[in-house]
């Protein structure tokens, strides 16, 4: 499995302020991670689930409308009657009623059936929109995640070519100095060893922007 390097300075794996902490993440972790933290991808995900409960409610339209109500009431005086003699209260203090009322419209001109439709297209919309922004996601950090291992490859092929230039000046002054090698031949060697050192720093940086180019990509 190929493994990449990535240094993060200001995220959750950081143990202290001035400590860089060195994680190691595969193909598959890179693009788990860029599909659950890409802030893009997080949005449109938002939407689409905020269109699928609009959908949902305009289903919802189809049940029926339920009202219920219910009164309470208090006698302050109840009835009596007198019977014999006796008296009689009549009733309860306390009385209740209640009522629940259903409506379903029959004829609602096709309206909650186009609102359906529409809300359902809306939907289909935000999930082809999502998919796409997870394929750009996706092909972004293929290209940046290549890109790190190009960058490595060419930081290591340009230090060996300094290493070596370095090696060879080291030998060719000794050699000018037991006067084996001649002037010309030092200042090549000198020549040589200092064009290497541009292309060394220009391969590291583009290391350490490769490295920026994955992390912002996922």
């Amino acid at each position: 499995m190929i493994r990449i390097m990535l240094i993060f300075l200001t995220i959750t794996f950081t143990l202290l302020p001035q400590q860089k902490d060195i994680i190691y993440l595969s193909w598959n972790e890179v693009i788990y991670k860029t599909l659950n933290d890409n802030l893009s991808i997080k949005s449109k995900r938002l939407d689409y689930d905020a269109q699928n409960l609009e959908v949902w409610r305009a289903y919802s339209n189809f049940l029926p409308t339920v009202n219920y109500q219910g009164i309470g009431t208090y006698n302050i005086e109840l009835p009596t009657i007198v019977f014999m003699g006796q008296k009689f209260t009549m009733g309860t203090k306390y009385v209740f009623q209640h009522s629940i009322d259903a409506t379903l419209p029959v004829f609602t001109g096709g309206s909650r059936f186009f609102n359906v439709k529409v809300q359902t297209l809306l939907k289909k919309s935000l999930s082809e929109e999502l998919k796409g922004k997870e394929e750009d996601a996706v092909l972004q950090t293929l290209q940046a995640y290549y890109g790190i291992i190009l960058a490595n490859e060419l930081s290591k092929s340009s230090k060996e070519a300094v290493e070596v230039a370095e090696s060879n000046l080291k030998q060719v002054k000794l050699f000018y100095e037991e006067g084996s090698a001649t002037q010309l031949d030092l200042q090549r060697a000198q020549a040589q060893y200092y064009s290497t050192l541009p292309l060394f720093e220009s391969a590291e940086s583009n290391r350490i922007l490769s490295y920026q180019t994955l992390k912002n990509a996922s």
